[in-house]
């Protein structure tokens, strides 16, 4: 299994190559963008928030055949927005697989990955940035204990300011320049993996499938398994599809939030009648470990099963990838 792993590593990193990036007509390559360092038939754009005062990058996969400039092509495309916690790592492994495994049907989805702009030298960094954005704030607040959790993660607490800098900044300037549709994916590894969970239940209509891979559901304590149970109170419908997933080479506790937060989630639909609509799929990846392209791969085939168009509701799909639907209309129990 360990050499399969390697294996899956080594054709991902053949298929992230080096290209050149191309820039909007009329505007020259920003200095801190990722030149030379992106997917093929991607864009990168600048995104200044009025909101926290940060600068993001956002890398654009456009799908293959998307028409530029006619008029005549009137296509729109989902969305799928990658949360990064390093520019472009995370988009790097997700695209190439999507493609390779999608074939002539990968030009059904706009896969967009968001991280905060590099600073000057001497700011913190990207890694340092993102987790200012990604990390919940205390629950419940208070001054004090959001002191202690900044002694972990400094500036920590600012995902409730992201999420309006998704849905009042970065999501519309996507919808404006892009043709896009109201289906709207957002996938997190790790710690962003845990800021999906949060924006699951903080503002669950932003998107309308979440895949959460090895989220770090360890964050403050567990806070988001208190967050859910505030949120199941007020929450009769969620019709949403969830995609959970670990390694089996991952740390015991964070395999153990992971089938928890499923467990719940279930539980609510199947015996308290509550989250209407809601499915979840959730998979273990044997002699997995955290940062593996196979997570990758496996999320968006479950959000995006193959040989159907990804432009399709999910509803209608008649092939199912082979992670099992623990709850909802296809559950395999």
């Amino acid at each position: 299994m360990r050499i399969l792993s390697l294996v899956s590593f080594a054709l991902f990193a053949c298929l992230t190559g080096t290209y050149q990036v191309p820039t909007l007509a009329g505007q020259a390559t920003p200095p801190d963008t990722l030149s030379g360092d992106v997917l093929p038939l991607s864009r990168i754009h600048r995104v200044a928030s009025t909101i926290n005062g940060r600068r993001y990058v956002l890398t654009v996969a456009r799908p293959v055949g998307y028409a530029e400039g006619r008029s005549s092509d009137s296509t729109r495309y989902p969305v799928l927005y990658i949360m990064e916690e390093s520019a472009g790592a995370f988009l790097r492994m997700t695209v190439p697989g999507f493609r390779f495994t999608h074939g002539a049907q990968n030009g059904g989805l706009i896969i967009v990955g968001v991280s905060p702009a590099p600073s000057p030298s001497g700011a913190p960094s990207v890694t340092a940035l993102a987790k200012m954005d990604l990390s919940p704030p205390p629950l419940p607040f208070s001054d004090s204990a959001l002191t202690r959790l900044q002694k972990d993660v400094p500036g920590a607490g600012g995902a409730p300011l992201f999420v309006r800098v998704l849905r009042e900044e970065i999501i519309p300037f996507v919808d404006r320049t892009y043709r896009t549709t109201s289906d709207r994916g957002i996938l997190g590894m790790s710690f962003s993996g845990m800021f999906t969970a949060y924006v699951l239940f903080a503002a669950p209509e932003l998107f309308t499938r979440y895949a959460m891979v090895s989220p770090s559901l360890w964050w403050n304590e567990g806070s988001i398994f208190r967050m859910e149970e505030a949120f199941a109170t007020r929450a009769p419908e969620l019709p949403k599809t969830v995609y959970l997933s670990t390694g089996s080479n991952e740390w015991p506790n964070d395999i153990r939030d992971v089938f928890r937060l499923v467990g719940v989630l279930c539980d609510r639909l199947k015996f308290e009648h509550r989250y209407a609509g809601l499915e979840v799929i959730a998979a273990m990846h044997i002699d997995e470990f955290h940062v593996s392209p196979v997570h990758f791969a496996r999320a968006i085939e479950a959000l995006y099963p193959r040989d159907r168009d990804p432009r399709a509701p999910l509803s209608e799909a008649t092939v199912w990838p082979p992670s099992r639907v623990f709850c909802g209309p296809r559950a395999k129990w």
